[in-house]
């Protein structure tokens, strides 16, 4: 009679096994009893199979595991203790990674660049080859030299890893954002340098005529936090061209201009039949430009200058008399430049073109019932004002025929908000009226008092500027005088308002 073959589950397999080494139960061979192991599940590529079952020994023949059969059941075969008792197990291999399938190509980078490190490579698995994310150690570029940097992948516990090469050179000088500007007789030059460190230098060559055969010295300037700025002096008036150097890299030439620094009227221009520019090159003593006789137009002309009102290179002139495509001849004579040097007589001429209508610059309060309205030009005529449609009283308006602006006076002074003034008509010397315009402006109550200061502004003018506009200035409330030992020494000999000064 054939024996049944008895097999054991993993739970009894301890129990078999030590019957099996124990002198008075041993197993008989004949009964084929088999010990079948709990399954195991392995991953990282790895398979540890137990050594024992009790204090038996187990030896396994490793050669029935396939590594490239994943994720699927496999029995490994074996044997226990000294009397051989079968032994199986079924065990399931995870798919695992094996390595990097890609590299990484070597790198050229410049000092204190930034290294391009690839996110994802390729890598083989047991079954398949997959992208996967890439973990990279910090990669230094502070010192020219060969270097490598260590990239990692790890799952279920087993790391690849894979070596990018690379090297660090000293980087190429570089200018970008180069930017000149020139005053008077002065270029100033500045632009950002890149791969020159703190301290370096930087040359600015000019070109005199932009002849580049012929550079003056150059002037040099230290770079401070990564730009350079280096300026020059005493260039001669005319067009030059310059470059920024550092060794053998240079700016490409950029030219500019040195206007002639001989005092000397630049420009003359009618902005209407009531007003002329006069510009200087360079800013003009305010005493001697803001004298209306300084400037003459022709004998027979019929235009005459009435006021001239400074401002910095420039004069405005007020006139009277000229006609619509008139021209006229202007001599500039008698005016100073801020260093007392008399700027050269000069006679130009004026074309008298007037063909744009004037409108409403601007509409403040500047008193708690008090508008002042300032217009584009001159007018020969006062405008007609409503305000909030005229259901706020406006008692007064003061004009001046030529003026450029009027003062209304309301008879209550309004709260506090935003309102609206219609404008409309209001002639200019051309004979063109302001079109109909409404300009809305806000009303504050003012509780603050003017703040005054007051300097000096050539050898025979002060200038007194407050933050709010001047109104109302008389010689009662606004005189200057200066007294030694109680007599006079000097004294206010005229006085004009321009806004806040």
């Amino acid at each position: 009679m054939t024996k049944k073959k008895k097999v054991l589950t993993a739970g009894a397999a301890f129990a078999v096994a030590a019957a099996a080494l124990t002198p008075v139960a041993s197993v008989d061979a004949a009964q084929k009893r088999v010990i079948e192991l709990a399954p195991m599940t392995f991953t990282g590529g790895e398979v540890k199979l137990p050594a024992k079952v009790g204090s038996s020994k187990i030896t396994w023949y490793k050669s029935g595991i396939d590594m490239k059969k994943v994720n699927t059941w496999q029995t490994i075969k074996g044997y226990a203790g000294t009397k051989k008792v079968p032994t199986t197990i079924k065990i399931k291999i995870a798919n695992y990674v094996v390595g990097f399938q890609q590299s990484v190509a070597p790198q050229e980078v410049e000092v204190d660049g930034k290294l391009v490190l690839p996110a994802k490579l390729k890598a083989n698995f047991a079954v398949g080859a997959y992208f996967v994310d890439v973990k990279w150690e910090d990669a230094k570029t502070d010192k020219a030299g060969d270097y490598e940097v260590k990239g990692t992948y790890t799952r279920d516990g087993k790391t690849i890893t894979v070596v990018a090469k690379y090297k660090v050179v000293e980087g190429k000088v570089a200018f970008s954002e180069v930017k000149h500007e020139v005053k008077g007789d002065m270029l100033s030059v500045s632009a950002d340098v890149k791969n020159l460190k703190e301290g370096e230098k930087v040359e600015l060559v000019i070109f005199p005529g932009k002849d580049e055969s012929k550079p003056l010295a150059p002037i040099t300037a230290e770079i401070k936090d990564g730009k350079v700025m280096v300026s020059a002096k005493e260039i001669p008036a005319g067009t030059h061209s310059f470059i920024l150097r550092s060794g053998d890299v240079k700016t490409a030439a950029m030219e500019f201009k040195v206007e002639d620094q001989t005092p000397m009227v630049k420009e003359v221009k009618a902005l209407n039949l009531k007003q002329v520019v006069v510009t200087f090159n360079k800013d003009v003593d305010a005493a001697t430009a803001g004298i209306a006789n300084n400037y003459t137009f022709a004998s027979g002309s019929g235009v005459s200058v009435s006021a001239a009102e400074v401002n910095g290179k420039s004069v405005t002139l007020t006139v009277s008399g000229a006609s619509q495509q008139q021209t006229a001849d202007l001599t500039v004579e008698g005016v100073k430049v801020a260093d007392g040097t008399v700027v050269a007589k000069a006679t130009k001429s004026v074309k008298f073109v007037d063909t744009v209508a004037p409108t409403v610059a601007s509409v403040d309060s500047i008193g708690p019932k008090t508008i002042k309205v300032k217009f584009s030009e001159p007018l020969q005529s006062a405008p007609t004002f409503s305000l909030n449609d005229g259901t706020i009283a406006i008692v007064s308006t003061a004009f001046t025929p030529g003026s450029t602006e009027a003062t209304l006076t309301l008879g209550t002074a309004p709260a506090s908000g935003t309102y609206k003034l219609k404008v409309k008509d209001g002639l200019d010397y051309a004979g063109f009226k302001i079109d109909e315009v409404v300009k809305e402006f806000t009303f504050a109550v003012d509780t603050v008092a003017p703040v005054l200061t007051v300097k000096s502004a050539s050898p025979t003018q002060i200038v007194l500027t407050s933050n709010e506009e001047f109104t109302g200035v008389t010689d009662n409330n606004v005189e200057f005088f200066h007294t030694y030992n109680g007599v006079v020494a000097y004294k206010a000999a005229s006085k004009s308002v321009n806004g806040k000064e």
